[in-house]
């Protein structure tokens, strides 16, 4: 896994700072909600994870996230699953890997958290979570042509300014 911080490849999901998006790449937005906080200021922590490939992620999820989950035929099942995906690289398949690591993860669970959105940069803009986050007023203040190209699905990785944009919003939000 490559960690779009400082480059360097990391073992680490947890690791944090500027993050760089490109055409190409694979990312996973991963997010829980932490315990200790009161509901009225409860905000996700969200985190990005950049790798090399599909399977590359998937072989980070069953090295790394899922080595804390003791359900021997989840993790099985996971891992068949993962495998289809990779090989098919369909977003069917992608989606159904996701959702079931998402089941087994628990979706508030600091050691394994959930993942959001899996994909490209397009795919990680369109991710509710970071909507949400962008109807908060401050974010919306900072961002306002980032938000109308996300609402109105015009997002497009392929535009430097897109990425360079969407790259100073996680930058803020990512913690």
């Amino acid at each position: 896994m490559k960690d779009e911080v400082s480059g360097k490849n990391s073992s680490d999901p947890s690791v944090s700072g500027e993050i760089t998006l490109s055409e190409g790449r694979f990312y996973m937005l991963m997010h829980y909600y932490p315990q200790a906080e009161p509901i009225s200021a409860i905000r996700p922590v969200i985190s990005l994870l950049s790798f090399d490939s599909l399977s590359d992620a998937f072989e980070q999820i069953k090295l790394y996230l899922l080595r804390d989950c003791a359900e021997k035929e989840k993790i099985d099942s996971l891992s068949e699953m993962l495998l289809k995906a990779a090989e098919t690289k369909s977003a069917a398949d992608i989606e159904a890997a996701v959702d079931f690591y998402n089941k087994i993860s628990g979706v508030n669970n600091a050691n394994m958290p959930a993942i959001d959105r899996a994909g490209s940069p397009a795919d990680i803009m369109s991710s509710q979570i970071l909507l949400g986050v962008m109807g908060n007023k401050r974010v919306r203040i900072k961002h306002p042509v980032l938000k109308a190209l996300m609402d109105i699905k015009k997002f497009d990785e392929k535009n430097q300014q897109h990425l360079r944009m969407a790259e100073k919003f996680l930058n803020q939000i990512l913690r």
